[in-house]
C-alpha cells in the first residue's frame, strides 16, 4: 500500500517533456497560492521533478531572475508550444538541488552552514533516512549527534526542522534559530 502521489497536472507532463527535448518555450497559465487569479507564464522548461506528492517543471521564466519551479497542479491551461527556442545551459538537476531542500528555489550562493543537534532518539531516525546530504559533527554519550548542512534556508526548510519539535535544536545560524524560536512562540500563543 503506497501513499498515493498527486495526479492532479500530470496531463501535462507529456507537453512539458516534449518542450525540455525539443528545447522549446511554453506559455500556460498559473496561480499561485498567493494569487487570486491566474497569470499567463512563459517557462524555458530544464527539467520535471517529483517532490512531497506532487509534480513541478523547473526552469528559466523571463518573469524571474532566478531558476524557478512550477507545480503542475497550479498550472491552469494546457501549456502551448511556443516557437521559439532556447540555448539550455549545462543544467544537471542532482547539483541543481544539491543544496535545497523542498522546492523553492534560491541562487546556491545563498546556501548556508547549518548546525542541528538531534536528541538520541531523533537521531536514530535521522541517521536511518537523513532527509539531506549531511556531515556528522559529533555524537554525544548519550546517542545524540550533532550534524552539519550546507543548504539554503527556505521555508520548505523551516517547517521541517519544526516538525521534529524539542527532538532537534538549530545551533545555528542564529538567524535560523531566531525564526524557529518565533515559529513555536506563536503556537504557544495560539494554543495558549
Amino acid at each position: 500500500f503506497f501513499e498515493p502521489v498527486q495526479n492532479i497536472g500530470t496531463q501535462y507532463l507529456p507537453a512539458l517533456l516534449r518542450a525540455i527535448e525539443e528545447k522549446r518555450r511554453v506559455r500556460f497559465g498559473y496561480q499561485s497560492f498567493q494569487q487570486n487569479e491566474a497569470q499567463s507564464c512563459e517557462l524555458e522548461p530544464y527539467c520535471i521533478r517529483q517532490y512531497d506528492q506532487r509534480w513541478y517543471v523547473v526552469g528559466h521564466s523571463p518573469q524571474y531572475a532566478y531558476l524557478k519551479p512550477f507545480a503542475l497542479d497550479r498550472i491552469t491551461s494546457k501549456p502551448e508550444l511556443l516557437a521559439a527556442f532556447f540555448e539550455a545551459p549545462d543544467f544537471k538537476p542532482e547539483q541543481f538541488f544539491q543544496h535545497i531542500y523542498g522546492m523553492h528555489t534560491e541562487p546556491v550562493e545563498q546556501a548556508r552552514e547549518v548546525l542541528i543537534y538531534f536528541s538520541p532518539l531523533q537521531a536514530r531516525y535521522f541517521l536511518s533516512r537523513p532527509f539531506h546530504p549531511y556531515q556528522l559533527v559529533e555524537e554525544d554519550a548519550m546517542g545524540g549527534i550533532k550534524v552539519r548542512l550546507n543548504v539554503c534556508i527556505t521555508i520548505e526548510l523551516i517547517r521541517k526542522l519544526a516538525s521534529y519539535g524539542a527532538e532537534v535544536e538549530v545551533l545555528g545560524p542564529e538567524d535560523l534559530r531566531g525564526t524557529l524560536k518565533a515559529f513555536f512562540e506563536g503556537g504557544v500563543r495560539r494554543y495558549g
